[in-house]
């Protein structure tokens, strides 16, 4: 803490999608943990100004209903300890941290107009029934469907916080739009998406905080091919794909207001005899928000750093976060 001042540490998170694990001795003490962490750094205030908040991350899981984003709950067997979180969110002014992926509700409903939808390309766009706002893409429904959640306990004034989202470079032969292109696509498209400022349709003119996955692939993680390569570099360092973001004289260029990005990048669609997830409907008429978990191994309480030290500040004011590979939309 001595050195706070030279760092870039504003949040410390609590474990990792501890609300979706389903297990209830991590579920019944991350709260306390919480107030644990919080107690430390307001003994400490006069290093850290009070600037460091506290806050866990949570999974689209934790949501009992998401489609369509105006009908957005949180499940209810978590409901009464989600709402002691919240009200430990309102005192202390900590956002509420979540792991929207669009490209996991897309495993769920293959169609090529969905692929468009999640990585923000020129779609016809879907209608909340309950609102009549209309939906351009599925990062935005997903953040809506938690805000309306939010709202229904009555705690919109809660910021909510991207704490991961991104798309991977390749996959397993089941997993459907793991390519390259469509990963450069979804994270450049957002970027642009995020510094347009037009933010959601039920949170207009305000960009969430966004922390891209990963900065570098995963190569000994287990798992699904997807699960090691998130990364806009590779294990040896080498670039999987350029959106700019190291180019300090290049600026990504703001999208026009009402659109999602002036100048998407193309996708590559998959193959028809992509295997399609039984349990999809055949037709999705409404707007999903999906369900996802993290990239990341699950914590239990440990203490997580979501910004360490080592940023690297570029002229547009993206940062690069080296420790948790994140890439912060400011």
């Amino acid at each position: 803490m001595p050195y706070y001042q030279n760092s870039k540490i504003i949040v410390v998170t609590i474990g990792n999608e501890v609300m979706s694990s389903g297990n209830q001795n991590l579920i019944s003490n991350l709260l306390t943990a919480m107030e644990n962490v919080q107690n430390v750094l307001n003994n400490i205030s006069t290093l850290t100004d009070g600037k460091i908040k506290v806050s866990t991350v949570h999974s689209m899981e934790v949501l009992s209903k998401s489609d369509p984003p105006s009908s957005g709950a949180f499940n209810s067997t978590i409901a009464d300890t989600m709402k002691l979180l919240l009200q430990f969110h309102s005192v202390t002014g900590s956002p509420f941290m979540i792991n929207p992926y669009p490209y996991f509700a897309y495993q769920s409903d293959q169609r090529n107009e969905t692929l468009a939808f999640c990585l923000f390309q020129p779609n016809e766009g879907r209608v909340d029934n309950g609102n009549q706002k209309k939906y351009t893409n599925m990062f935005d429904a997903q953040v809506d469907a938690i805000y309306s959640a939010l709202n229904a306990m009555g705690f919109n004034e809660v910021e909510i916080v991207v704490a991961e989202t991104g798309w991977p470079t390749k996959g397993d032969p089941t997993e459907a739009g793991a390519t390259v292109e469509n990963a450069k696509a979804y994270n450049g498209n957002l970027i642009n998406h995020l510094r347009s400022m037009v933010g959601t349709p039920l949170m207009p003119g305000k960009s969430v905080d966004t922390y891209i996955f990963a900065l570098y692939d995963e190569d000994l993680k287990p798992g699904t091919a997807s699960e090691r390569s998130f990364g806009m570099f590779k294990p040896d360092l080498s670039m999987a794909y350029d959106i700019g973001l190291l180019n300090t004289s290049q600026t990504l260029s703001a999208a026009p207001v009402g659109l999602a990005t002036s100048s998407p990048v193309e996708s590559v669609t998959p193959a028809p005899t992509t295997v399609v997830n039984p349990l999809s409907p055949a037709y999705q008429a409404g707007v999903s928000a999906g369900n996802a978990v993290s990239c990341r191994d699950s914590h239990s309480l440990q203490l997580i750093l979501a910004i360490v030290v080592g940023a690297l500040m570029m002229e547009d004011k993206l940062l690069v976060q080296n420790a948790w590979q994140h890439i912060r939309i400011k």
